[in-house]
């Protein structure tokens, strides 16, 4: 029977639980507006995730981290396109001796776990489990706990819950104060904060510093709220406002209208398998 439905219905945490505890083998396909993005399983842990919302490609991130060159890319993007069509990026590097195996792991369990917290905050959207879809060629032998990736994932949901007092929306926009706090001089900046702060300039929206630094969501919005714990920036008066909220209150919205409507109905019907 397949499953699927709407994360109003059925959150993630949830699913992510049923595949686990059924050893399931298949990807987990989910919609949220214009974005996707799919976890696949292997025995009930999962082995690759990934979505489609700006972020950086592995390629690029090699480069930044100096662990590649451009040259030594590139030679691997042709082959990818002319003698290695459907291989990975990164197996191509490690095979060509540019890159550790050991290397290309962490760099796809970074992706896997900024993929899943992500999706994880995804309050909306559809959702639909594919047994039958398996993506052989994202697998490189990696197995992450998929109970583990819940609990992390469920600490960050609690990191965006404070931070989302100070950074309400990806889509608010901050500006830098023009008096500092007579305290600023004493701060210290972590680098990720640093980077945030040279692309705060009263125009471009969270989700834009996020895609300009090159930094996941959540670094993002904790150096943000670093920076206006600091009184170094404040959220514009005219910025646009939260349509998508940064951590747990779209959820907590969420479970507020549901209960509204049980409790008008007399009750709700259930979701997943159809």
């Amino acid at each position: 029977m397949p499953l699927k439905g709407s994360l109003r219905d059925f959150s993630l945490p949830d699913l992510f639980q049923l595949i686990h505890f059924g050893k399931k083998n298949g990807t987990l396909n989910i919609t949220n507006g214009d974005t996707k993005g799919y976890v696949c399983f292997r025995n009930g842990n999962v082995f690759f995730a990934t979505h489609n919302w700006k972020r950086p490609p592995l390629g690029q991130r090699l480069i930044e981290s100096g662990m590649v060159s451009e040259e030594q890319i590139d030679e691997a993007l042709d082959l990818q396109k002319t003698t290695r069509k459907g291989q990975r990026l990164g197996n191509i590097l490690v095979e060509l001796g540019y890159l550790s195996r050991e290397s290309l792991e962490v760099f796809v369990e970074e992706q896997i776990r900024d993929a899943v917290f992500h999706m994880l905050r995804w309050t909306e959207g559809d959702f639909d489990f594919d047994p039958n879809q398996i993506f052989p060629e994202e697998d490189i032998g990696l197995s992450m706990s998929t109970e583990d990736l819940i609990m992390e994932g469920s600490r960050r949901l609690d990191e965006w819950f404070q931070i989302e007092k100070k950074v309400p929306s990806l889509d608010a926009v901050f500006k830098m104060t023009k008096v500092p706090g007579k305290d600023a001089s004493d701060i210290n900046l972590t680098s990720e904060e640093w980077l945030v702060l040279y692309h705060v300039d009263g125009e471009s929206a969270v989700r834009d510093i996020i895609e300009k630094s090159g930094q996941s969501a959540l670094v993002t919005c904790k150096a943000l709220y670093g920076l206006v714990t600091a009184g170094l920036v404040v959220l514009t008066a005219g910025g646009r406002g939260g349509t998508e909220p940064t951590g747990r209150a779209g959820r907590r919205d969420r479970e507020t209208r549901r209960g509204r409507s049980s409790a008008g109905q007399g009750g709700g019907g259930g979701s997943g398998g159809s």
